[in-house]
């Protein structure tokens, strides 16, 4: 009985399914507005796990050290994106996006950040 249990576990892992990451690339048209990079999961459960915002107006890396902004909730399936990020003490919001499906792997939204609103198209990259 034994050496079953090792062949079950060898078999369990050569069957995993692979966790494949991806990434979402989001822009505006407006003149110095801000550049997005999501890291996302695909897959049956698709999520967000990380954010990057870049711009004139200041950017962050989420997760990057103790006092950087982190994910609060996101949401990604075939008709919305949504992702909201915090200040690391939990204590407000830095930025808000918010999408809906325009067409095949690309998103229309719009991000707010630092008291502005901004239209967003967001696409997946390859």
């Amino acid at each position: 009985m034994k050496p079953a249990l090792p062949i079950a576990v060898a078999t369990m892992l050569w069957t995993a399914p692979a966790f494949a990451t991806g990434t979402i690339h989001c822009e505006t048209n407006v003149r110095d507005g801000p550049e997005i990079y999501l890291v996302v999961g695909r897959g049956a459960a698709g999520s967000v796990t990380q954010m990057h915002l870049s711009g004139s107006a200041g950017g962050f890396t989420t997760g990057n050290g103790p006092t950087a902004p982190a994910i609060s909730q996101t949401w990604l399936d075939q008709q919305e994106l949504k992702v909201d990020v915090i200040d690391h003490n939990a204590e407000f919001h830095v930025a808000r996006l918010i999408g809906r499906r325009a067409g095949e792997n690309r998103y229309r939204a719009t991000l707010r950040y630092r008291g502005r609103t901004f239209p967003m198209i967001c696409a997946f990259e390859d």
